[in-house]
């Protein structure tokens, strides 16, 4: 289904300003600054259809910025259900993480990490860091570890 070969643009999170739009598309416009979901999927087969689009069987978790050009591409064509408007108070950086802080909350959420709990994480990159520092302090948990291993 996306199967483009290398070599492609980057980037993973991002967001930008919508320049064209198809035909039919009525969520966004023209001059509408967006966040862009990059994960890629079909919307159909069964994982899909219950919610579980990280599990998609036609894609196998293929994202924009690694399976297609990406956010450091001069423009980013996609499906319009990947795009979200941003609120005019939250700048194009700052809606370039709203897709990684979603996946931090989801993943505190689906720990089950209560009050008073001790977390770790293990890595240090973006995703990892929000879930870290942000997240976990806001469910305030006792003690929050961040791990980082080099080879």
């Amino acid at each position: 289904m996306y199967s483009r070969k290398v070599p492609l643009v980057l980037g993973l999170e991002f967001s930008g300003i919508v320049t064209e739009i198809g035909t039919g598309v009525t969520n966004v416009k023209v001059g509408d600054r967006v966040a862009v979901e990059p994960i890629l999927y079909c919307g159909h087969c069964e994982f899909c259809l219950r919610g579980d689009y990280n599990l998609c069987k036609y894609t196998n978790a293929g994202f924009i910025g690694l399976s297609d050009d990406g956010g450091f591409a001069e423009y980013v064509v996609t499906d319009v259900f990947r795009v979200h408007k941003l609120p005019d108070n939250l700048t194009l950086e700052e809606g370039a993480l709203v897709e990684p802080t979603a996946v931090a909350i989801h993943a505190v959420r689906k720990s089950g990490l209560r009050v008073g709990q001790t977390s770790a994480i293990f890595g240090a990159g973006p995703i990892d860091w929000l879930t870290n520092t942000p997240c976990c302090k806001k469910s305030r948990c006792y003690r929050n570890i961040c791990c980082r291993c080099f080879p």
